[in-house]
Order: C-alpha cells, then structure tokens, then sequence
C-alpha cells in the first residue's frame, strides 16, 4: 500500500516509472525528480502543478509493461503541460497496460490530451482495463482531447466507469470515457463495454461517451465504440453538436466507422450522435438499458474474461443504473 508523504519508485514490472499516488490530503509543491526523460513524478501529497514538456508530473507508461492497483487514491493536478493522466500522462511503446486503477483527484489543465487515467494512448496496442474515474476532469483553454477516462484513445479501452464531471467551456473533442477514438485501419481497438455516469460539457465536440469518432485522416483511421453505456447530461456552448453517445464523426479519409449496442439516457441530449457528416448509423438506442440488455453482448464477444459483466449500482437518487462489474464501490 503506498503511504502518504512516502514515494514509491517501482522500477521493474509491474512498472518502468516513478509513480506515487496520494491517500490523504494535505498541500505540498515539491517535485521528485528522476523519471525518466526527465518527467517529473507527483508528490506524495496534495497539488502538483507542473508544466513539463509532457505529462504534467504523471509519467509515461512503455513497453509492455503493466499498471496495476487494487485500492484507490487521489492527487490533484493543475498544468498547463499536454498529455496529462491521473495515472499516466502518456503510454507509448508496445501493449502497455492499465488495469484496475481507480483516479479520485481533480485534474485541471489548459493542455491537450487530458483524462482522468491516461491522457494519451500513444500506441495502438496500449489497453486501459477496468479502471474507474471519480474526479472532476476540466480543460481550462481551448485545448482538445478531454475524457474521463483517456484524452485520445489510440489503442483499447475497456470495462471502465466515469462518475467525475467532464468539462471546458473553450475545449473541443470532450467526452466521458474519452475524447477522441481513432487507430490504424484493420486493427481491433477502440471503446468497449464502459459506462459514463457523470455530465459533460464543452464549447464543441462533446459526447457522453466519446467526443469524436475521428476517420478523416488520409492515414485511413478506424473508430470503434461497442456496448456502452451514457446517463450523463451532454451540453455545448458553441454551434457544433453534442451527443448523448459521440459528439461528432468526423470524416474526409477511407476508415470505418463502427457503433455496436450502445444505449443514452433519455434527456442527456437532444440525439445519439450530435452531427454524423453523412455517415448512416443505427445504433445507437435513446433507453436506459437492463443489465441483461448489456450483458447479452458481453457473452456474445467474450473470449474467456475479457469484458466484465454488467451489475446495477444505485445512484444518489435511488435510480437503478448497469454498470460494468469491475469490483469497486462507491
């Protein structure tokens, strides 16, 4: 268990990174130095506020290696720096992973690529696994790429729960698992059986599960987003759409795009899919679904455990929502 006011350098697997993580509160604007191409670790208590090149004092995640907690903590982070997480500002090399982290710090930054466990996933082969959101993500510039859960998924996020506010009133391409999907053609990534609980808010681009599906590259990006799950209020303040499961296609290259059994709340917003430029889409349903209705697909695709079950968790309110079982109470 990592202690409050101790640092934590994990240097072999499961990591390659300084990494430390706040259990309590407190203040301090120390900084520990020594990660690598000089990124700044956290400190072991309270607000960092960084602006390095990259990462805002979270580090990069690299080469296959694997992140893994089984009990939560907060650190609030306030930068102007891109690519800031609340577990890793960036994760680069081949199949790094995230898995059963859980982020409960506000996280605040004018820089873009900004979510609430991993800003950018650099690499397509990088999965962010069962991991939960709690705290307020807030882009406070006209910056691009905010989620709950990654800023720019490039790579495979799955099985995760966003209950933390999205929001920035000058940012585009905002979402609440993740603010844009795209990867290289043919490859099997993107969103998968995740669920958004909380409000997001931007001035464009704003999806309550993700902003943008992103295939106007000549790169001949793909985007994938299956059996997920919005009950948060999705709003704009500018002309360009709000949906209540993606913002906007955007289109212009030859890639695919994909939807599969994704389901908003009715009253999150005023469609599935706030502007598609042409591209015909089904799915996804304006409903809230049973847990049956969810777990149907999850049994239709499961090779051995990769998507969790979907279970109801009880709101604030009373209301009954399905969440996907990843073992964490709130």
């Amino acid at each position: 268990m990592f202690r409050q006011g101790t640092y934590i350098a994990l240097t072999s697997p499961p990591c390659d990174f300084l990494c430390v993580r706040l259990w309590s509160g407190g203040e301090a604007s120390d900084h520990s130095e020594g990660t690598e191409r000089g990124r700044r670790g956290l400190p072991s208590h309270g607000t960092a506020d960084g602006a390095s090149e990259a990462c805002a004092g979270t580090p990069r995640i690299k080469s296959s290696k694997s992140f893994e907690l089984s009990e939560t903590g907060s650190v609030n982070i306030t930068g102007s720096a891109n690519y800031v997480g609340g577990i890793a500002g960036e994760m680069e090399g081949t199949a790094p992973t995230i898995r059963n982290c859980v982020n409960e710090g506000y996280i605040k930054s004018s820089g873009y690529q900004v979510g609430g466990i991993a800003g950018k996933q650099q690499i397509g082969s990088s999965i962010v696994d069962s991991c939960v959101n709690k705290g307020t993500i807030e882009a406070t510039a006209s910056n691009y790429g905010i989620g709950g859960i990654c800023g720019l998924t490039y790579g495979t996020v799955r099985n995760c729960i966003n209950i933390g506010e999205v929001k920035g009133s000058s940012a585009s391409k905002v979402g609440g698992i993740t603010g844009d999907i795209h990867f290289l053609s043919g490859k099997p990534y993107g969103v998968f059986n995740c669920a958004n609980l909380a409000s997001v808010s931007a001035n464009s681009y704003a999806g309550g599960i993700s902003g943008v599906l992103d295939v106007s590259s000549s790169l001949n990006y793909d985007a994938t987003l299956k059996n997920c799950f919005n009950a948060g209020s999705v709003t704009i303040r500018g002309t360009e759409s709000a949906g209540g499961i993606v913002g906007a296609i955007l289109t212009g290259g030859s890639g695919t795009c994909t939807l599969d059994s994704n389901y908003y709340m009715e009253g999150t917003a005023t469609s599935s899919i706030g502007k598609t430029n042409g591209v015909t889409v089904t799915d996804p349903s304006k409903s809230t679904p049973s847990v049956s209705d969810m777990n149907t697909w999850v049994n239709n695709n499961n090779s051995g455990t990769i998507y969790k079950t979907w279970t109801t968790k009880t709101m604030d309110n009373g209301t009954d929502l399905p969440v996907p079982n990843v073992g964490y109470n709130w």
